[in-house]
């Protein structure tokens, strides 16, 4: 009973570890595609980046993308593989052009890098 109460919390057991893994995992992804989002949006001026205006967009999309890393490069060994999305993520948050050009290439492809790589590492 002990062993399943500490494997419900987060504890010792492989339950924990899995849940704690897949929690590191959804949190990963989904702050780098927000980051994504971000990005999109300020490309059109839509969305939260219409109302932050492009400078602190940009850095909520950073943020977004430094989290996501610390994240990955802090949790378990299972996980750190993941930290080549928002490594990806943040090199087009850092050389971000307005153009549909630059958004579809290097923004969604950022997104393609990062999962080509965090992909191989796993291996």
């Amino acid at each position: 009973a002990a062993a399943a109460s500490a494997s419900a919390a987060g504890g010792s057991g492989s339950a924990g570890l899995d849940l704690t893994r897949l929690a590191l995992t959804l949190a990963i992804v989904s702050s780098t595609v927000q980051a994504n989002v971000i990005l999109s949006n300020l490309r059109d001026a839509e969305g939260i980046a219409g109302r932050l205006g492009a400078r602190r967009a940009r850095a909520l999309a950073a943020a977004f993308c430094a989290g996501a890393l610390a994240l990955a490069l802090l949790g378990p060994s299972t996980v750190r593989a993941l930290a080549a999305l928002p490594l990806a993520m943040a090199c087009a948050v850092a050389a971000f052009r307005p153009g549909e050009r630059y958004g579809a290439i290097a923004v969604d492809g950022a997104l393609l890098v990062g999962g080509i790589l965090a992909s191989q590492t796993l291996r």
